[in-house]
């Protein structure tokens, strides 16, 4: 906290007001507190004059509209109709595309190069709100585009690419839990040849879940980077693999989740419930 507040030190609001967004967005698997902190970080990013505090305040609201987003399609039914599917996809779809525009007006903040030597002259801090601008851009647009069809997605492939190895090369991999990684990995599982690589994937997807292990369990505690390399086991006909690890998954009880990291909270119930779905959906016993 000590940080966060240093880093809003000069702003023309109260400190009570970035306390009332950092508790609510630290308790965003609550829906309510989740819309709280958004409409906190619009009142402080408006009264911002700092680029990296301006950046700071977008990346969040980028993220709460992803998570809002992922939501929308996480926790139908499981009966859900085509129609409720598709409705809930053309949410997903809105709600990613404000993210990538929240994104990128911090990335415009800082410049719209891909080559780690223009950066130079920025703070560690400002390298680090960069990354992570890049990196909610870039996966809201993946996420988007597998939405809008495989055409999209092809035509947004090379960039979204691009910016993952930009991050990594400006020594950030470890942004939202190795992301640039994960992001590798589940686009070259899912691309097929000569776009994809599996052996591409399974490399980055294990170097994501391996650097954020969780202690005293063979997953990952940013548990979507698990879900990620199940799904390149079931890609790859290795279904015993990918139910041993969507097993795991789903057995982590919310005290545990609690004790671990309480701020992925929300990250982690809507994983399980990806997980559960994966489960039935891979006809693991």
């Amino acid at each position: 906290m000590k940080i966060f507040l240093i880093l809003f030190s000069t702003l023309a609001f109260s400190q009570t007001t970035l306390e009332r967004a950092q508790i609510a967005f630290d308790k965003k698997y609550d829906k309510k507190q989740a819309l709280i902190a958004k409409k906190l970080y619009e009142q402080i990013y408006s009264l911002s004059s700092q680029k990296k505090d301006k950046c700071f305040c977008l990346n969040r609201l980028s993220y709460l509209d992803f998570l809002a987003g992922t939501r929308k399609t996480i926790e139908l039914p499981a009966a859900a109709s085509k129609e409720e599917i598709k409705q809930a996809q053309l949410q997903e779809l809105a709600l990613l595309k404000t993210s990538i525009s929240q994104s990128k007006k911090c990335t415009d903040l800082f410049g719209s190069s891909l080559n780690v030597s223009d950066y130079s002259e920025l703070s560690n801090e400002e390298i680090k709100l960069l990354s992570q601008a890049y990196y909610l851009h870039s996966t809201s647009l993946a996420r988007a585009s597998e939405i809008e069809g495989f055409r999209v997605v092809l035509k947004n492939w090379p960039k979204i690419k691009k910016t993952m190895k930009f991050i990594i090369n400006l020594k950030q991999e470890s942004t939202f839990y190795f992301g640039p990684f994960r992001t590798l990995g589940i686009a070259n599982t899912k691309m097929p040849s000569p776009f994809g690589n599996k052996k591409e994937a399974l490399k980055y997807l294990t170097q994501a879940s391996q650097q954020s292990r969780w202690e005293s369990k063979d997953i990952s505690k940013y548990i979507y980077n698990s879900i990620a390399l199940a799904d390149y086991y079931k890609k790859t006909d290795d279904t015993f693999q990918a139910c041993s690890i969507l097993k795991k998954i789903i057995n982590v009880s919310k005290e545990e989740i609690i004790k671990t990291n309480h701020k992925l909270i929300a990250e982690t119930l809507i994983d399980q419930k990806r997980a559960a779905k994966n489960f039935e959906n891979f006809s693991c016993n």
